[in-house]
């Protein structure tokens, strides 16, 4: 187990600068925001007072669902460009995982320690896919954090549903996380460099064939890009874990979404039986490569 958390550390040493980064570019831009807030409340003359004077019709609706309903899209909101951005770092960590040491010239010295090939990869793949979910779950505690003091004029904070849809948010992009950040790990290992573009070239060139292929033969239509899509959208299967029945309006949207179903629905097994595969598969190519 020491030996396998020094590999961790190391990974994480050298990977560091990228999962960091984003930490600092969200920093910049919560900082712009608020100073933003602040400039146009100062040039429209407003004050902390006239938004807690702020009067939200619920025509009729419980307000403590208005409440609930809304300190939980807010919670989810806060992820929103974080988890995009977080996708890409994970990506771009994962295609470069199990060739980081060969740019350096230190592959044989890492290769030849007492650890063996599936925990050398299971480290890597771990900062790949986990870090960056970490990252974005900072970011979004962060995040939150600032927006209460604004929002709470208007609605009082509700903690728990504000927590509960992070914890949504945070569940449903990590899902794209681990899906994009395996098939980065995965084409690692086939490709010594640039190797998720020359993925996308292989499957854009096999696309166009079945195209051809239909054209010309009538073959079978086969999409395979919007498939690819599918399976790293992080909002893809979102309205069946929503219970529509049970929405009148719009502020029966906490109560109609069933964490059950996000949590277990064949769409999210799907997402974590291919990235073990892609894990698999990236550590099998590499362990049979030269090392040089």
């Amino acid at each position: 187990m020491s030996k396998f958390r020094a590999q961790l550390l190391n990974d994480y040493r050298i990977n560091q600068k990228s999962l960091l980064s984003p930490i600092i570019i969200f920093l910049v831009i919560d900082f712009l925001a608020i100073i933003t807030f602040f400039i146009v409340k100062s040039k429209l003359g407003l004050d902390l007072q006239d938004f807690a004077s702020i009067d939200i019709q619920a025509d009729g609706a419980d307000m403590s669902m208005v409440s609930e309903s809304f300190w939980y899209l807010i919670g989810m909101g806060v992820l929103g460009f974080a988890g995009f951005v977080m996708v890409l770092v994970s990506l771009s960590i994962g295609n470069q995982s199990l060739n980081m040491e060969k740019f350096s010239k230190c592959e044989i010295f890492y290769r030849s320690q007492p650890v063996s090939i599936w925990s050398y990869s299971f480290s890597k793949y771990l900062i790949a896919v986990a870090a960056p979910i970490v990252v974005l779950f900072i970011v979004g505690v962060f995040n939150l954090l600032l927006v209460i003091p604004f929002v709470n004029q208007i609605l009082r904070f509700d903690f728990l549903d504000a927590i509960s849809g992070l914890l949504v948010g945070l569940l449903l992009y990590s899902r794209s996380i681990i899906v994009v950040g395996s098939m980065g790990f995965l084409v690692s290992g086939i490709f010594k460099e640039k190797a998720f573009m020359k993925l996308m070239l292989i499957l854009i060139s096999l696309q166009l064939i079945i195209v051809f292929s239909h054209l010309s033969f009538d073959t079978p239509l086969f999409d395979m890009m919007r498939y690819l899509v599918k399976l790293v959208n992080p909002l893809s299967g979102l309205k069946d874990m929503i219970d529509l029945q049970q929405m009148d309006t719009f502020m029966d949207f906490r109560q109609a979404f069933n964490i059950r179903v996000l949590l277990f629905n064949w769409h999210s097994a799907l997402q974590i039986f291919a990235s073990g595969i892609f894990f698999a598969l990236g550590t099998f190519i590499y362990s049979h490569k030269e090392v040089n």
